[in-house]
């Protein structure tokens, strides 16, 4: 899986789902879930 997958995925989940509160993003700690793009959705998400 590349960076730019996993970062179509989360901004996927975030416009659908709207997160509210205290959300926990699992992953296995990949290199494309350490990415910038990946990091900066989840700061601007709250996540």
């Amino acid at each position: 899986m590349t960076a730019q997958l996993a970062v179509a995925a989360l901004r996927t989940a975030v416009a659908r789902r709207q997160p509210k509160g205290v959300v926990v993003v699992h992953s296995d700690r990949g290199s494309q879930f350490r990415a910038r793009s990946f990091r900066a959705i989840l700061t601007a998400a709250g996540l």
